[in-house]
């Protein structure tokens, strides 16, 4: 059995701060992310000890967590400590600079069945695609903003989704489905593939951020038969951990 969770932690910054509003102006007259700012002004520690706390709780098999930052503050390389003596390892490529990326964790015991794959998208930190034995899980955050670079990253979704669309393959993530670009290239991915959380016949304006669901699970025909649950949690939503609710998918993958 796997257990998948996508959650977005909005960088631990809970619910009331956010990266994106961490702006300051270069001397090129650019607006830009301000990340000493964000570094020093925003306390990221209670979220971080409530996710974990979380994480123990739940104990899944594959963590994929959007807006993870990297290379900046103290606490989010202190809970990929933490995870790493929960026996977890973080299988997405590291960048060098500061970046918020989607980081996806595995467990210890799985990750020599793990291989990470090809990344088949320009924004390389916003996804991650691996196998896990016979399973291909890509997990992703598509962009909210830039119509040409929306277009652009659903373009290389699509070709992905082509090439392993007759594999047991899942798509995880923010799929930010909430403007009508998003909407309609997700709607678009439906032709050859299931919105899990519909398909078990939930309710599909359950939100998971906001007041809209846009934290989806998408199966291909031969996965969706092997998907035993979804589960959408919205705990640390409602502590104000984070602006998310996770996302958990359980999967016979032995079968």
């Amino acid at each position: 059995m796997l257990s998948v969770v996508s959650l977005n932690l909005n960088d631990f910054g809970g619910i009331k701060y956010h990266l994106m509003e961490c702006k300051k102006t270069n001397r090129n007259g650019d607006e830009v992310i301000d990340w000493d700012t964000w570094k020093e002004c925003v306390d990221k520690q209670k979220p971080c000890n409530a996710i974990l706390r979380y994480i123990r709780k739940i104990y899944p098999s594959i963590l994929v967590l959007q807006e993870f930052e990297v290379n900046n503050s103290v606490e989010p390389e202190q809970f990929a400590k933490q995870l790493s003596k929960d026996s977890y390892e973080m299988i997405s490529n590291m960048p060098e600079h500061k970046a918020s990326i989607t980081a996806v964790f595995v467990k210890s015991d799985i990750k020599s069945k793990c291989e990470l794959l090809e990344n088949p998208n320009f924004l390389s930190g916003r996804s991650c695609a691996f196998r896990v034995e016979d399973t291909i899980i890509y997990g992703t955050h598509v962009p909210r903003k830039g119509k040409s670079r929306i277009q652009i990253f659903w373009n290389e979704i699509e070709t992905f989704y082509k090439d392993y669309a007759d594999e047991k393959t899942l798509l995880i993530g923010d799929f930010n489905t909430i403007n009508e670009d998003n909407r309609k290239r997700y709607k678009d991915l439906l032709h050859a593939g299931y919105d899990i959380w519909i398909e078990k016949g939930y309710d599909g304006s359950m939100p998971t951020c906001g007041d809209m669901r846009i934290d989806i699970a998408i199966a291909s025909p031969k996965l969706l038969p092997l998907v035993t649950d979804i589960t959408i949690c919205p705990s640390l939503l409602y502590k104000g951990m984070t602006d998310h609710a996770a996302l958990i998918v359980e999967i016979n993958a032995g079968d």
